[in-house]
Parts: C-alpha cells; sequence; structure tokens
C-alpha cells in the first residue's frame, strides 16, 4: 500500500527527482533482443546519466516548451533519454518504431501530419532515411537525431539546471492511431499523469519497496507507457521490462521471468493471453511459477469471458491464484486507466444485452462515469468519463482541439453499461452492427473463430458492409482471416468450420468468408484491429481475387 507522503510526491516532479536521486536498491531491468540478457540501471544511476544526456541536448538546441518526437523501442537507453528530455523541460512525444509497422509505406503513412509540427525527431539508425523523406514530403524543418549520436556523444558540456515542471505543463503527447491524415494527439499533462498513476497505485495496493512490475507492452501505447514505465518511474517501483517481439515469439519463456523476477503485476491485451495459450497447448510443460502474482490486468481491447477461464484453468496448476487475472478498462484520453479491480478480486461474469461479459473493475478514486442511452429502457449506454486525468485537449494536424464537453466529460465512444458499481463493455459503437433488431459486436465471432486450428495466431476481422450488396445472404457480414497458402480443400474445411461456428455463436451466416495474405488486415502498432479500415478496403476492391488464398 503506498503511504501517504506518496500523495505529496505525486503532485510535484521536484520532490519525484530527491526520491530517484535517493533510490540505489530499485530500478529498471530490460531486455536485450539481440544477446538475450537483461540489463539494469538503478534509478539513481537513470538521473546521474539523464543530466549527462541533458547538457548534449542543450547543446543541440533542446530547450523548455519543445516538442520532441521520438521513436519509442524498448531499449536501456530510452528510460535515460525520457529522463533527460524531463530534465530540459521538453515533452516527448512517443512514436512507434518502424519496425512495429506493416507494409512497405506504413511507416512514413503513420508520420503524416506529424512531423511539420514538430523541431526535433530522435529515431533508430534504420529509421531515418524514412523520415527525412517523410519530412521533405511535408515540408517539415526538422532535426533529426539518432540513438548512436546520443550514445557516442561527447561529455564535455556542463550540466543544465532542470526545468521546473509545473502541473499543468505537458508530460507527453501521445498519438492514437486513427486517420493517417490527420492523427489525434492526446495532450496529458502532469496533473493528468499524477492523478492516473497514484489512482491505479492505489487501487491495486503496490508497495514499491516490495513488489516488481514485469511488462512486454510498447512503450508508444498507453497500458505500457503510463501503466508500466511511467508509473514506476514516478513511485520508483522495480520494473523488468521485454520487447513486444520477444513475447510474441516466446510468450512461454515471458511467463518463466515472473518467477524469476518473482513479479507480482502484469497486464496485456486478450490476444496475447491467446497467445500463451496456444504456445503452452503446442508445447513441452514449462517451468514457470506464477505463484507470486498478484494482479494481471487484462484490457486495450474486449475481453473474452472464455479466454479469461481458459487462462485460468491452464494455469492454476503453475500457481496462478484465484482472482490474479483482472479485467480492466482505459484509454488514452484518461491518460490509461478509467477501472479496475483491486488486486486478487478477480471479476464477475454478467449478461448485457443477451452478451455474457467480465466486469472491469470499479471507477477509480477520482473518475466519474456516466452511462448515456439517450433516454431509451436499455441497460446500456454511450461511456462518459470526468476526471482530474481525463485529458482535456488533443492536437490535431497541428492545431489544438478540445476533447471534452462543458461539463466535462469526455464521449469514449464505447457501449457499456454499469452493473452492481462495475463497468462492463460491450464494444466501439462504430463497431457495431445490427441484424433483425439486434445488436452484434464483432469480438466473441472473432475469438471464436480464431479458436480453429490454423488460425489463432493470425488476424480475424468481422464487419457488416452497409450496402448489402453480398451474395447468399442478407446479413452483408464479411469475415476475413489471413492465412498462408490454402489449397481448394483446405479453403473449404476453413469455411464451413467457421460458417459453423459464427451460426452457433451469433445466430447468423455471414455473406462472405474470406481468406487474406497475412499482415493485410491492418491493425495499430500496438495489435488492436482497425475494422473500419478493413471494411473500407473491402469495398474498394483490396481483397479481391487476386489477394484472396482460396
Amino acid at each position: 500500500m503506498i503511504d501517504k507522503p506518496y500523495i505529496d510526491e505525486l503532485s510535484d516532479f521536484a520532490l519525484v527527482w530527491q526520491k530517484l536521486e535517493q533510490c540505489d536498491t530499485r530500478g529498471i531491468h530490460i531486455h536485450d533482443d539481440d544477446t538475450g540478457k537483461l540489463s539494469y540501471q538503478s534509478y539513481a544511476t537513470l538521473v546521474q546519466q539523464a543530466g549527462e544526456l541533458a547538457a548534449y541536448l542543450a547543446s543541440q538546441g533542446f530547450k523548455a516548451g519543445d516538442k520532441v518526437l521520438l521513436s519509442a523501442k524498448t531499449t536501456p537507453e530510452f528510460p535515460v533519454l525520457w529522463l533527460a528530455l524531463i530534465w530540459m523541460g521538453v515533452t516527448p512525444v512517443p512514436l512507434p518504431p518502424r519496425e512495429m509497422l506493416v507494409g512497405k509505406n506504413t511507416f512514413k503513412e503513420r508520420l503524416k501530419g506529424i512531423l511539420k509540427h514538430f523541431p526535433y525527431y530522435i529515431c533508430l539508425e534504420n529509421e531515418v532515411n524514412d523520415v527525412r523523406y517523410a519530412a521533405k514530403e511535408q515540408e517539415a524543418n526538422l532535426t533529426i537525431i539518432t540513438f548512436s549520436e546520443l550514445l557516442n556523444r561527447s561529455n564535455n558540456n556542463s550540466v543544465p539546471t532542470r526545468a521546473a515542471i509545473p502541473n499543468d505543463t505537458l508530460a507527453f503527447i501521445q498519438f492514437t492511431s486513427g486517420s493517417t491524415s490527420h492523427p489525434k494527439g492526446i495532450m496529458i499533462t502532469y496533473s493528468n499523469l499524477y492523478a492516473n498513476i497514484f489512482a491505479m497505485w492505489s487501487r491495486l495496493s503496490i508497495d514499491p519497496s516490495q513488489e516488481k512490475i514485469l511488462s512486454w507492452l510498447p512503450l508508444y501505447h498507453d497500458m505500457g507507457l503510463v501503466g508500466k514505465f511511467l508509473g514506476a518511474l514516478l513511485t520508483q517501483t522495480t520494473l523488468i521490462l521485454t520487447s513486444s517481439q520477444y513475447f510474441a515469439r516466446r510468450p512461454l519463456h515471458f511467463m518463466n521471468l515472473i518467477n524469476q523476477h518473482q513479479t507480482q503485476l502484469c497486464s496485456m491485451p486478450n490476444f496475447g493471453l491467446e497467445w500463451i495459450l496456444k504456445r503452452l497447448a503446442t508445447s513441452k510443460k514449462p517451468a514457470c511459477s506464477l505463484a507470486s502474482m498478484k494482479w494481471i490486468g487484462v484490457g486495450a481491447e474486449p475481453v473474452n469471458v472464455k479466454t479469461l477461464q481458459s487462462f485460468e484453468k491452464a494455469f492454476a496448476p503453475f500457481g496462478l491464484r484465484p482472482g490474479v487475472l483482472s479485467p480492466c478498462y482505459g484509454l488514452a484520453e484518461a491518460t490509461l486507466a478509467v477501472s479496475a479491480s483491486p488486486a486478487l478480486a478477480g471479476y464477475k461474469v454478467h449478461t448485457l444485452d443477451s452478451y455474457a461479459l467480465p466486469t472491469l473493475g470499479f471507477p477509480l478514486c477520482n473518475i466519474q462515469v456516466k452511462i448515456d442511452s439517450d433516454g431509451d429502457q436499455s441497460e446500456s449506454g454511450v461511456i462518459k468519463i470526468k476526471g482530474p486525468s481525463v485529458a482535456r485537449s488533443a492536437m490535431i494536424n497541428g492545431q489544438v482541439k478540445l476533447l471534452v464537453d462543458e461539463d466535462g466529460y469526455y464521449n469514449t465512444g464505447d457501449i457499456g453499461a454499469i452493473a452492481n458499481n462495475q463497468l462492463q463493455v460491450l464494444g466501439r459503437i462504430d463497431e457495431m452492427f445490427i441484424l433483425n433488431g439486434v445488436n452484434h459486436f464483432p469480438y466473441d465471432i472473432e475469438a471464436t473463430i480464431r479458436t480453429i486450428d490454423g488460425i489463432l495466431r493470425n488476424r480475424v476481422a468481422c464487419f457488416q458492409i452497409s450496402d448489402m450488396s453480398c451474395r447468399n445472404s442478407e446479413s452483408g457480414v464479411i469475415i476475413l482471416f489471413e492465412s498462408k497458402p490454402l489449397t481448394d480443400s483446405e479453403y473449404t474445411n476453413l469455411t464451413i468450420q467457421i460458417e459453423r461456428r459464427v451460426l452457433a455463436c451469433s445466430g447468423f451466416r455471414p455473406s462472405a468468408i474470406v481468406a487474406v495474405p497475412p499482415k493485410s488486415i491492418p491493425a495499430t502498432p500496438s495489435g488492436k484491429l482497425k475494422r473500419l479500415s478493413a471494411r473500407r478496403l473491402y469495398k474498394e476492391g483490396y481483397y479481391s481475387q487476386e489477394t484472396q488464398l482460396a
């Protein structure tokens, strides 16, 4: 449990600096994908190195108030760089590294509408040419600095005085995935950050002096950036980081780190649990133990009850205690967390609009949740949130736009309800489709298809096309699934299985089931499907006969 002084320390960064400087017994471990080893730096060491790096940044013209783009790869240099930017009073703007964006031009497309509004980009060596090309296209006056330049810098400069950080200072800007021409940069202040981290650490009763956090989540996504890296940094909680690529390749090795480091806290999206279960089913029994864990948060995308129950059953023999698996809800506009259950409290399953859904915890102590049902009789409605961690503004195409309404509420675009004071979420309002007067969401349909052999690790997308022009059915529902090249008999067998699963799950037959090449269904850098983009590509003929694998 966080003791009372943390309340003061999470409202004044000068005190955070003091605590970091004094903390030589806790710090951050980062897994090196190339060597397979973990590097370690105490928080005190990180501060010392940050001061030296701040001196170099000052010599390159960085100044308080600047907003700086940086490639947020999970490396030992990242924590030092982030602290050095804070030292200078500079606002970090983390972006996905190129390696996390699938497709030839995806990285350059991701930078559209961003580069010309920032003076600096700290990037990886292999990104320089693409960044230069994109900057030229956007007529951006951009200074590019590579991580290798920072590593090989001269240390002859004097360490500058730390910048003052008032609470209304921007802590970072979080660009969410959306339109590539006008991405939305959520503007998170230190006041937002302090409020959300304090509420999360209090809800989970985290003891920074005794407990450890394990994470594979990317540092350009709010769940990894705020919930793991910044939360650990501001509270001096020991953190063990691996890359998301390492987790994807070796999920059971990641699980071994729990016992190796005796960690207590971790979180991941629903698909992370699926990957672990799939590998567990096809591998030798691992030597991992989950007995030390008190909370595994599951969020960032819709949570599937069957996946939760399968994971609990599979890992109970490995020491997973009841109540450790804990669905939660959050979004970048809330800094991160909106609702969560206390450690070891687990979840319950309630039926909402005919869907069996897990509870996602109680709203955090400083978050107000309102369900706007527009006066109908349904339990569910659009979720709106208000509180000190809710961002008020976003940067869109260089312009600052207000996010909240006149009462301070932000419209999340998610449909949900409150059951026994706990939040439940059905899904995105723009991903819902209606058949015979019944609301349907794609998530359970996709989840049941992913349980078919040969499909789970690949993406599956479900959506409805509005013109109802598909053959053989009036549902207008399309199923895309990524697959290796299939023979006619393999394709026929899979489509029969998919149709049966969809009919059993939802009571309708899809209008089309299409096998598409691997990595052709759009997704965000954090792995969430972009179903609206997939629907647009389908209607434009992108998944033509030539791209289908049947």
